[in-house]
């Protein structure tokens, strides 16, 4: 990760400095200042600030307010939202890296010249309603710490039958290895949870949207077979690192939609995608998609998953799982689960980030990844 410039606001004597060596901890090649808001002003005015994090809640609303409108393209963070009260551990390094990922997101997204291609595609997939509702669901209930009812979800399913009968299909395939036939709805969320009927959901609409005949969409079914052996892969790495089913599930859709722009490019650009040699480096197929087509997959993706509004670290994973190096996040994410399942599958020629490895402390999973049941099994059916 490249230097930064963040300005902590401060609102007491020393508490500001204290979050800024914090933060600098997290990232050294920051360079994190605390300065009170008077000082603030005159460091913003110069353009040498991308980020400011209040310290205090209670900071002056008008304050922080005449600071937006004056510096629209400065970062604003809220630090309630990122560490609410009562949080669990490192609320520093959840801090740290909610700030870099505004950041290199911005930067993956933010070129004009990538709104411009995209705004050109004319196949465009949308999230479906029914997706939608379960996600909203599903933030009501964290917010609420009530739960949620699993028949509302199997109702919502429901609501589009050709939907619900392709989830049944898909419930009951090979991929999950149940034992027994499931024939209903509340049946199959009941057994997969909410999140995992989510990303079945989704996958079914996009699986849908990006259907097309010919040559192009051999491509298509191909980088979908790649989209879900990679989803698969990417939740059992989650798992054999200790995380919960729903941080395991986070870590599917990262690998569900890491190449969301590979399809978006295969089914706009048909003739064009499917004349192509592709070559068997990582790095070469990211520089002949934006020669030869226009955009590189990773930043095309990362800007249709900021448009749908997805988890900031499921765009992060698509955005950046070729090169997670310059990504935000530490330790174990989505988008390292994601860069070991698409090297462990030999996507694209991908080879493993070894500086990110040993950055996050993850160079000891390398063997240990490599040698799930779901490595061979994965390979053996490509």
């Amino acid at each position: 990760m490249k230097r930064r410039d963040i300005l902590v606001l401060e609102s007491t004597a020393g508490s500001g400095a204290a979050l800024a060596n914090a933060l600098g901890d997290v990232f050294p090649v920051w360079n994190v200042a605390a300065q009170d808001p008077a000082a603030a002003v005159s460091l913003l005015a110069a353009g040498r600030v991308e980020v400011v994090v209040p310290v205090a809640a209670n900071q002056s609303a008008a304050l922080l307010e005449w600071l937006r409108r004056h510096y629209p393209a400065i970062t604003y963070v809220d630090v309630e939202s990122v560490i609410p009260a009562g949080s669990g551990s490192d609320p520093i390094v959840r801090l740290a890296e909610s700030v870099g990922r505004s950041l290199v997101l911005r930067e993956c997204v933010g070129d004009p010249r990538l709104s411009v291609f995209a705004s050109k595609l004319r196949r465009i997939p949308v999230v479906s309603s029914v997706y939608q509702e379960i996600c909203n669901l599903l933030a009501r209930s964290a917010v609420d710490g009530d739960g949620f009812n699993l028949q509302d979800v199997a109702e919502l399913v429901g609501q589009d039958p050709g939907m619900a009968v392709k989830v049944l299909r898909m419930v009951n395939s090979a991929v999950f290895g149940l034992r027994h036939t499931v024939s209903n709805l509340p049946q199959a969320v009941a057994l997969l949870g909410a999140r995992r009927i989510s990303s079945l959901v989704l996958g079914v609409s996009l699986s849908d949207q990006f259907s097309t005949a010919g040559a192009a969409g051999k491509a298509i079914e191909k980088e979908w077979q790649v989209a879900v052996m990679t989803a698969q892969l990417s939740r059992r790495i989650a798992s054999h690192e200790g995380l919960s089913s729903d941080e395991a599930e986070t870590a599917y859709l990262a690998g569900l939609l890491h190449n969301v722009g590979r399809l978006l490019l295969a089914a706009n650009l048909q003739e064009r995608y499917v004349a192509i040699e592709w070559p068997n480096t990582a790095s070469e197929v990211l520089r002949m998609e934006r020669t030869m087509l226009g955009a590189p997959h990773t930043d095309l993706g990362a800007l249709l998953l900021d448009f749908w509004g997805v988890d900031s670290r499921v765009i992060e994973a698509a955005g950046f799982y070729t090169n997670p190096s310059e990504a935000a996040s530490r330790g174990f994410s989505p988008v390292a689960a994601v860069h070991g399942a698409a090297v462990l599958l030999r996507r694209s020629g991908l080879g493993w980030d070894f500086d990110f490895m040993k950055d996050v402390g993850l160079s000891d999973r390398i063997g240990k990844w490599s040698q799930l049941d779901e490595v061979h099994h994965l390979m053996a059916v490509s």
